[in-house]
């Protein structure tokens, strides 16, 4: 191959898992010595006046989305970053990479192995996706239905970011904190969760799935434990300072192709109580984090979302496990510092730097 220049396609948007990916990787692209044009899609392509961006004639593509990459028609060689949270690729996308892409670059293990799973042939390396450090660190106030009330900093908070849906095995992670705590352990659960916002899967679902588990909880009403949830939109300061304001990150979820609040948490030094299967989380051990025992089993309760099926394999997290976990990070906390500073030993694996290095061995520049 000639001198070598590469074009980026993505969407920078703020706020979802491929725009923060599309956002980190190229500035880390953009430190490396390469001629390198972005074709940008989506609200935030404003974002395109932060990079040295030089239309060029480019004889590599880097596509930073979800297949398919057939609509991209050249001839240059053609590289894929995608995510996916299964042990097999929806069949669509097997096809499809085996056509279009001459190389992966795959986020995590997960993904480089269900894309050989598929019988890709080329060229599969791993590229983790890198993270954009926050400078906010105030903390945050969590509202209360009663005026004067305030959080006290002595109360543990348990925490987490998701999207509500039966990838992030929320049922698993209320019904344990129910299980596990009652009003008399000084705990809360606080979520910051998102809607799907399709039909039947709007902000009533999340509240009618919530009052369903409670339901369930073999403890009067009044012997629960506090919860807090939020699907308010929040700007990344807030985010930031919901991280640092908090104790423990904690999500069973079922497959990760990255895990960015997952990350954020690292970033933060928090206590973490994770799923081992997939994105970040396959830097985690029991060292630094607590890690969910699990076992696999076929994908299910994700008919909104066509690239799922029967067929693939995800993480059944293990509910013992995860309320086990929980009771150790209240009891034990103040004695847990060593797991919180071995984080840093895998913060310095996902930074712009690190992940330049990654790219420019990847390009053989």
């Amino acid at each position: 191959m000639s001198k070598k220049s590469i074009r980026v396609f993505g969407n920078p948007q703020n706020f979802t898992g491929y725009g923060n990916a599309t956002q980190s990787i190229c500035l880390s692209l953009d430190k490396i010595n390469i001629s390198k044009e972005y074709i940008f899609s989506g609200p935030n392509r404003d974002f395109i006046k932060n990079l040295n961006n030089n239309p060029c004639n480019p004889n590599i593509d880097l596509y930073i989305h979800t297949p398919p990459f057939s609509k991209h028609l050249s001839k240059n060689y053609k590289i894929g970053y995608f995510y996916w949270e299964a042990d097999r690729l929806p069949r669509a996308w097997e096809r499809d990479i085996n056509r279009s892409l001459n190389e992966i670059w795959a986020p995590c293990n997960l993904v480089k192995q269900a894309c050989l799973k598929a019988g890709f042939k080329g060229p599969i390396k791993i590229i983790p996706t890198p993270s954009i450090n926050s400078a906010f660190l105030n903390k945050i106030q969590i509202p209360s239905k009663f005026k004067d009330l305030v959080l006290d900093d002595n109360v543990f908070k348990f925490y987490s970011v998701f999207q509500w849906n039966e990838r992030k095995g929320y049922s698993k992670l209320i019904r344990g904190y129910y299980e596990e705590f009652s009003s008399k352990d000084n705990v809360i659960l606080i979520l910051k969760v998102n809607p799907i916002n399709r039909k039947n899967h709007g902000v009533q679902k999340i509240r009618s799935d919530i009052l369903k588990i409670k339901s369930l909880a073999k403890r009067s009403k009044k012997d629960l434990p506090k919860i807090f949830v939020s699907t308010d939109y929040l700007e990344r300061a807030t985010l930031d300072a919901l991280h640092h304001t908090c104790d423990a990150f904690v999500l069973p979820h079922h497959g990760e192709g990255w895990g960015m609040p997952i990350h954020d948490a690292i970033n933060h030094k928090n206590l973490i109580i994770t799923t081992k299967f997939g994105g970040i989380t396959e830097w985690l051990n029991n060292d630094n984090s607590f890690i969910i025992d699990h076992n696999l089993i076929p994908v299910k309760k994700m008919d909104w979302n066509p690239w799922y099926d029967s067929y693939q394999r995800w993480a059944n997290p293990s509910l013992s496990s995860l309320k086990r976990s929980m009771r150790v990070c209240l009891e034990k906390h103040s004695s847990l510092d060593y797991k919180r500073q071995n984080l840093k030993n895998i913060i310095n694996l996902f930074t712009l730097d690190a992940c330049a290095a990654n790219i420019k061995k990847a390009l053989d520049i």
